[in-house]
């Protein structure tokens, strides 16, 4: 029979492998710090001007890996209109649930959210759809055509940045702990869906006035911008992320899952940070804050083959 310090060393040891390789899980290696790094959360929406609300919250995946999100509220008049949706609650984040509240806290008495207006439909940019139709009875959520046989119907993801097949050991680990949130694709109400038909258009058949969208695949077959007229700034979603390098610097990163095309997500970078007139492109997961300027883009833009070539 082996002796307490002998069991309590391995139950040590065994706990030291699985932090491990929680903290190492490769499809959260971009996600892997934010915490640590000093950012701070400001988990309520705040004025950023032009009738836009910002807010800057984490989705805390794992007790190690927090991903940043940068959602948007959108005022015109009496309406209001949110661009994705965050993530889901999870045994360690009732993140959902504090977006929600967020939501409350901006939005007047007498005054409703009247869309979620996605740029696409991964588990970060839909998790408070749920929650946010409980509290506004008569909320829909507006998305792409293209999109729409992933969210509505029976059809895989159109890209999948979990893929079932391929996943490393720290991953699978932690689905049978279930110490990660749902990764089961969302399949929206088709009674609270609005669809875009079109490579790019406006909003106004919905009574939306200040935005306009552009179809902007590769992240994801459905994926699409929106320019928000009034500010200049264009709401960015996934179509590429923006990271800190190692140089001190900031690199684009074209979030592109294994089965997306990432031929055409480069060509997307391209049209959209070249071609695109906006003031500031506001990512979905921004490292720095602040949004991005055309011409601080073109240059990260330039590492893409024969990028100016295509243009």
């Amino acid at each position: 029979m082996r002796s307490l310090p002998t069991i309590s060393a391995l139950a040590v040891l065994v706990a030291a492998v699985i932090v491990s390789l929680v903290y190492n899980v490769p499809e959260f290696a971009d996600f892997r710090g934010p915490t640590y790094l000093g950012w701070k959360e400001t988990a309520e929406f705040k004025s950023i001007g032009h009738g836009l609300y910002k807010i800057e919250i984490f989705w805390h995946m794992t007790p190690f890996h927090s991903e940043n999100l940068d959602l948007y509220l959108i005022n015109e008049g009496k309406a209001w209109y949110l661009t994705d949706a965050g993530g889901f609650d999870s045994w360690l984040d009732a993140h959902a649930g504090r977006i929600v509240k967020a939501v409350q806290d901006v939005i007047p008495p007498g005054q409703e959210l009247k869309y979620i207006i996605l740029t696409h439909g991964h588990l970060d940019h839909v998790g408070a759809i749920e929650p946010l139709i409980a509290a506004y009875p008569d909320l829909l959520v507006i998305f792409h055509e293209t999109e729409a046989p992933f969210l509505l119907g029976d059809s895989q993801p159109s890209c999948y940045n979990y893929m079932p097949s391929g996943l490393s050991l720290p991953f699978k680990l932690l689905q049978f702990l279930k110490l990660l949130p749902p990764m089961v694709q969302y399949k929206m109400p088709p009674n609270r869906s609005l669809i875009l038909e079109g490579p790019e258009g406006d909003l106004a058949k919905f009574g939306v006035h200040d935005l306009t969208f552009t179809h902007a695949p590769g992240h994801c077959r459905g994926h699409v911008v929106y320019h928000h007229k009034p500010s200049g700034y264009l709401l960015a979603g996934d179509f590429t992320d923006i990271l800190p390098s190692e140089d001190g610097g900031y690199r684009l990163k074209t979030m592109c899952a294994t089965t997306c095309n990432i031929t055409e997500a480069h060509e997307t970078v391209c049209r959209v940070i070249h071609r695109m007139d906006y003031k500031l492109l506001l990512p979905y997961h921004d490292a720095r804050k602040s949004g991005w300027t055309k011409e601080e883009l073109i240059p990260m833009a330039q590492q893409y083959s024969n990028c100016s070539d295509r243009l």
